[in-house]
């Protein structure tokens, strides 16, 4: 049912999460060197190694899923409606991962010397899927009261 407009909204929810697979998300430079923060860890330049960070890794992969899972719920509406907020709240957790976590981590890695902070492209798309699913959301209520109006009238 892709003709739907909440499907739209889900398959772009799902395209933001797979694209930030791909998209570097923030640079760290400073004294000791630049670090650049994507979704499967955190690279040093001038090494070439890279420090694996599990949560936004995890948080990602389930919230590209979700979307897509739930775009192939079109008959069940509540429990699409389920979903929909669940994948709200794994959306909004790696929001808050991809802020507060690497600072830490950054910190630790420069030694407690000072830094910049750029954020890169990246850092949008877990906003944008955010607000597609919240619009999926009100578009499948309005369908769920549709639905229930027109049982009434048989």
């Amino acid at each position: 049912m892709i003709q739907r407009i909440q499907s739209l909204f889900l398959l772009v929810a799902a395209t933001c999460g797979i694209l930030m697979f791909f998209t570097p998300v923030a640079t760290y430079s400073g004294v000791s060197g630049t670090f650049t923060l994507d979704m499967l860890g955190i690279h040093y330049s001038a090494d070439n190694e890279t420090r694996m960070m599990i949560l936004p890794l995890s948080l990602n992969v389930i919230a590209s899923l979700l979307p897509l899972t739930t775009l192939f719920m079109f008959k069940r509406r509540r429990r699409q409606m389920k979903l929909c907020r669940l994948t709200m709240l794994v959306f909004s957790g790696l929001v808050a991962v991809i802020f507060l976590s690497p600072e830490a981590v950054i910190k630790d890695l420069y030694n407690g010397s000072a830094f910049e902070t750029h954020y890169q492209p990246g850092v949008g798309l877990p906003l944008l899927a955010l607000v597609c699913v919240f619009l999926a959301t009100v578009f499948i209520k309005k369908d769920e009261k549709l639905v229930r109006s027109a049982d009434r009238l048989r």
